[in-house]
Protein backbone atom coordinates (compact mmCIF):
# COMPACT_ATOMS: atom_id res chain seq x y z
CA UNK A 1 0.00 0.00 0.00
CA UNK A 2 1.30 3.40 -0.98
CA UNK A 3 0.14 5.25 2.15
CA UNK A 4 2.15 3.04 4.45
CA UNK A 5 5.69 4.39 4.97
CA UNK A 6 8.55 2.06 5.67
CA UNK A 7 10.59 3.25 8.65
CA UNK A 8 14.29 2.66 8.06
CA UNK A 9 16.68 3.21 10.93
CA UNK A 10 20.20 4.32 10.08
CA UNK A 11 23.18 2.64 11.69
CA UNK A 12 24.18 5.93 13.32
CA UNK A 13 20.74 6.43 14.85
CA UNK A 14 20.68 2.84 16.11
CA UNK A 15 24.14 3.31 17.66
CA UNK A 16 23.07 6.55 19.40
CA UNK A 17 19.98 4.87 20.84
CA UNK A 18 22.00 1.91 22.09
CA UNK A 19 24.57 4.28 23.60
CA UNK A 20 21.82 6.21 25.40
CA UNK A 21 20.48 2.93 26.80
CA UNK A 22 23.97 1.94 27.99
CA UNK A 23 24.61 5.31 29.67
CA UNK A 24 21.18 5.14 31.30
CA UNK A 25 21.97 1.67 32.64
CA UNK A 26 25.41 2.80 33.91
CA UNK A 27 23.85 5.80 35.64
CA UNK A 28 21.30 3.57 37.38
CA UNK A 29 23.89 1.20 38.88
CA UNK A 30 26.82 1.36 41.25
CA UNK A 31 29.28 -0.37 38.94
CA UNK A 32 32.24 -2.29 40.34
CA UNK A 33 34.67 -4.45 38.44
CA UNK A 34 36.05 -7.76 39.60
CA UNK A 35 39.30 -9.09 38.23
CA UNK A 36 39.67 -12.83 38.50
CA UNK A 37 43.09 -14.41 38.78
CA UNK A 38 43.60 -18.08 37.96
CA UNK A 39 46.09 -19.27 40.62
CA UNK A 40 47.03 -22.59 38.96
CA UNK A 41 46.28 -24.72 35.91
CA UNK A 42 45.40 -27.79 37.96
CA UNK A 43 42.38 -26.12 39.63
CA UNK A 44 43.64 -27.26 43.03
CA UNK A 45 42.54 -25.13 46.01
CA UNK A 46 45.33 -23.46 47.98
CA UNK A 47 47.94 -23.98 45.23
CA UNK A 48 49.48 -20.86 43.72
CA UNK A 49 51.75 -20.58 40.69
CA UNK A 50 53.56 -17.26 41.21
CA UNK A 51 54.78 -16.99 37.63
CA UNK A 52 51.27 -17.60 36.25
CA UNK A 53 49.80 -15.00 38.61
CA UNK A 54 52.44 -12.39 37.67
CA UNK A 55 51.79 -12.91 33.96
CA UNK A 56 48.09 -12.27 34.56
CA UNK A 57 48.84 -9.17 36.63
CA UNK A 58 51.07 -7.82 33.86
CA UNK A 59 48.43 -8.51 31.22
CA UNK A 60 45.86 -6.50 33.21
CA UNK A 61 48.32 -3.72 34.04
CA UNK A 62 47.53 -4.64 37.64
CA UNK A 63 51.08 -4.01 38.84
CA UNK A 64 50.86 -0.45 37.48
CA UNK A 65 47.52 0.05 39.24
CA UNK A 66 48.91 -1.23 42.54
CA UNK A 67 51.98 0.98 42.19
CA UNK A 68 49.84 4.05 41.44
CA UNK A 69 47.65 3.26 44.45
CA UNK A 70 50.68 3.00 46.72
CA UNK A 71 51.85 6.41 45.51
CA UNK A 72 48.55 7.98 46.57
CA UNK A 73 46.62 7.96 43.28
CA UNK A 74 43.57 6.15 44.65
CA UNK A 75 40.97 8.69 43.58
CA UNK A 76 38.03 7.13 41.77
CA UNK A 77 34.96 8.91 40.47
CA UNK A 78 31.49 7.49 40.10
CA UNK A 79 30.33 7.53 36.46
CA UNK A 80 27.91 10.39 37.16
CA UNK A 81 30.66 12.48 38.79
CA UNK A 82 33.05 11.71 35.92
CA UNK A 83 30.48 12.96 33.40
CA UNK A 84 29.98 16.20 35.37
CA UNK A 85 33.72 16.84 35.60
CA UNK A 86 34.67 15.99 32.02
CA UNK A 87 31.47 16.96 30.16
CA UNK A 88 33.06 20.16 28.85
CA UNK A 89 35.83 18.18 27.16
CA UNK A 90 33.29 16.62 24.78
CA UNK A 91 31.39 19.89 24.28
Amino acid sequence: QENQKVKIQSTGKKFREQLKQLVSKLNSTMTHYVRCIKPNDEQVPGTFNGRKINVQFEAMAMLDSISAGQKGFKHRLLHEEFVKVYKTVNG
